[in-house]
């Protein structure tokens, strides 16, 4: 009796350079996993393809540092104090103060808006 030759079943062994060794896990909405779709298969690539390349290439900004934050809180706490300040002068009919806080008020938006904007450069290249 000849011996029976056994295939192995299963899938076939990838080469070295294309074994990855990591496995990392998220979570999409329903949306994000569609856009995540569309753009590998516009690519002609793998889900798995495409995220690698997204994360090689993209320059990622941090939003806000644990100081930029707190700047930001105490910034949005000043914003609301002159409002209500300019508010009573406004009832009082004081106007030269009023116009004073309005100012204020212009100057701290602007730097509110300024910390908003996507403009700062990376630190995290």
């Amino acid at each position: 009796m000849e011996k029976e030759v056994l295939q192995k079943k299963g899938k076939p062994w990838k080469k070295a350079s294309r074994v990855h060794s990591r496995l990392a896990k998220t979570c999409l909405t329903e949306t994000e996993k569609l856009l995540l779709q569309a753009k590998a298969r516009a690519a002609g690539m793998s889900e798995s393809e495409w995220l690698r390349a997204a994360i090689r290439q993209r320059v990622v900004v941090a939003r806000l540092t644990p100081g930029e934050a707190n700047f930001v809180r105490h910034l949005t706490s000043l914003h609301q104090h002159v409002y209500r300040i300019r508010e009573f002068l406004r009832h009082q009919g004081i106007s030269v103060l009023e116009e004073a806080c309005q100012g204020a008020e212009k100057h701290i938006n602007h730097l509110l808006l300024y910390l908003d904007c996507d403009d700062r450069q990376s630190t995290h290249e």
